[in-house]
């Protein structure tokens, strides 16, 4: 586990923030046994970050670390299962966590332990490389990209490749990139949605018989949201690894390392114009284009879906949101929720028997997807994961709650996130007569891991004074509706013991305002956020004053 590695920096004091530009001046590759081998207390600063350059990140704890495993379109082989439970049952804490980018994360590691997990994972092809930090992060895609009645073709082969290609630059791109990309694959019309919110996204369409994308870019949400541009309407699959190569360059060249705070690709768009993004990639793709390009795997283009006879097909209990009909007729995707993404090792292990080996896929809501279940065999499966004290139930509600790691791990977080989604969780399997066709997402600071500016109702760890008082609490966002182009807005703060509160509220307000089948974002938009947070305000305190949203002017 040995590379090419910086000169040996004097130890620097407790606590000490690296100092990222000169880290990346100095190198970012490390030799892992010899860093990991003279642990955490004589890790240098800069060293700090350089771990992340392989998925390692300290956590809250004093000497404990986080290891994640990019999981490129979010695939998992039964190898990769068997190693990943393997080495969370002898290294870590048994449990492994889904994030919200399809990898996955061993919490509670021991900084000695690193290199042999290191090795365990990449005998498998779970790479740490570029997991973390200012890197191109895992490439992620629809989880049920081969078998989706939607998707125009399998896009999982061009995620794969893509962070293949990606990881292999890794040494030179992680020292010259201003700030992380994130890019995002599919074809649902979900995961088109995605496209919007993140830096890269490509959104696969069939022109003329032929399999491509759509080009999205500029995307990302965090404390100032942004959403893509189209950059181009249509990219062959050959034409994927160029365009992104472009746009990556470009980044590069117009950004500076020294710009920490200003350097995601959404602030360079809005200082330099999307005239000049566009103006590089007219210039550069048709150069990278012409050169040799690693070959691609073929896929086909979807013929006219059989929805009628898929659906026609149905398991014993039928369909529901978390058990669909897929593209084979006769098969079906079932969705096991994962509450707040952590699962213990001997639960991923029996999931993965389940299915007899076949492959899981990781979603973007911290579950798991099985695919390709015979309908006919679908009660067998659910009766199994009931055994695990898991299962479909409740999946993709109001239930099945986004959240972050928050307090319990993260040296980020604000709040505690997963403590306030568990809370949630039990109030709301209370109250049955609650819409239960909600997203609910939580942070434990803006950085928006848990993407809390995209769900129906996103809580934001941040901090407040009530009665005098500096406390800890949550930012309510509402409002969000991607299908129109509007990300959720802050409309008013709240101290943490009020926010299961708040919530009901939300929910009960929407049921008694809502028009037949109408979303929330739309009943809100009709009202005004400002009438809906200032409602909630006077709900849980009459005379506290706390809108972050204005007041509309007088017409």
């Amino acid at each position: 586990m040995t590379a090419t590695a910086a000169a040996p920096a004097p130890r620097t004091q407790p606590h000490e923030r690296p100092d990222i530009p000169r880290a990346k001046r100095s190198g970012l590759d490390l030799d892992l046994d010899r860093v990991c081998a003279g642990g955490p207390g004589e890790l240098a600063a800069d060293d700090h970050y350089r771990l992340k350059m392989y998925g390692v990140c300290a956590q809250r704890q004093d000497d404990l670390f986080m290891i994640r495993m990019r999981v490129a379109g979010g695939q998992l082989d039964a190898r990769q299962i068997a190693t990943v439970t393997d080495v969370a049952r002898r290294f870590s804490d048994g449990h492994v966590h889904l994030t919200t980018r399809q990898n996955l994360e061993l919490h509670s590691v021991e900084l000695h332990n690193v290199p042999a997990i290191y090795d365990a994972l990449s005998d498998v092809g779970l790479v740490g490389r570029s997991a973390c930090g200012h890197t191109v992060r895992n490439v992620m895609a629809c989880a049920e990209s081969s078998t989706s009645v939607e998707e125009p073709f399998d896009v999982l082969p061009d995620a794969r490749r893509l962070s293949a290609l990606l990881v292999a630059r890794s040494a030179e791109l992680n020292v010259a990139l201003p700030s992380r990309l994130n890019i995002v694959l599919g074809g649902c019309s979900r995961c088109g949605l995605d496209a919007l919110i993140n830096d890269i996204g490509l959104v696969a369409r069939v022109q003329d018989g032929e399999c491509g994308y759509q080009l999205w870019v500029g995307g990302s949400l965090g404390a100032a949201p942004r959403l893509s541009f189209l950059l181009r309407p249509f990219l062959r699959r050959e034409e994927v690894w160029p365009a992104v190569w472009a746009v990556v360059e470009w980044f590069i060249t117009v950004g500076d390392i020294d710009q920490i705070a200003r350097a995601r690709l959404k602030f360079l768009i809005e200082e330099h114009g999307e005239g000049a993004l566009r103006q590089h990639f007219a210039a550069r793709f048709p150069a990278l284009w012409a050169e040799e390009q690693s070959p691609i795997d073929p896929v086909e283009a979807h013929g006219e879906s059989q929805i009628g006879r898929s659906i026609a097909l149905a398991p014993p209990q039928g369909w529901s949101p978390s058990v669909r009909p897929e593209r084979t007729p006769g098969f079906a995707s079932i969705t096991v929720r994962i509450p707040r993404g952590d699962i213990r090792a001997d639960q991923l292990d029996e999931i993965a028997a389940l299915v007899a080996g076949a492959p899981l896929r990781c979603s973007r809501e911290q579950n798991l997807v099985m695919t390709s279940i015979a309908t006919n065999d679908v009660p067998r499966v659910v009766s199994g994961l009931s055994l695990l004290g898991l299962g479909p139930e409740g999946a993709r509600s109001v239930v099945d709650i986004t959240a972050c790691p928050g307090l319990t791990f993260c040296s980020l977080a604000l709040t505690g996130s997963q403590e306030l989604a568990t809370t949630l969780e039990q109030r709301l399997q209370a109250r049955s007569d609650l819409s239960r066709d909600v997203s609910i997402a939580i942070s434990g600071c803006p950085n928006s891991c848990a993407k809390q500016q995209i769900a129906d109702i996103g809580l934001a760890g941040t901090k407040l004074r009530l009665d005098g008082q500096t406390m800890l609490g949550y930012h309510l966002v509402l409002g969000a509706d991607l299908t129109r182009g509007v990300v959720g807005t802050p409309v008013v703060k709240l101290a943490e013991h009020e926010v299961p509160t708040a919530v009901e509220a939300v929910l009960e307000s929407w049921a008694a305002l809502r028009r037949p089948s109408e979303p929330m974002a739309t009943t809100f938009a009709r009202i005004g956020l400002a009438t809906v947070g200032d409602a909630i305000a006077m709900r849980l305190r009459p005379d506290d004053d706390r809108l972050v949203v204005p007041e509309p002017a007088p017409a």
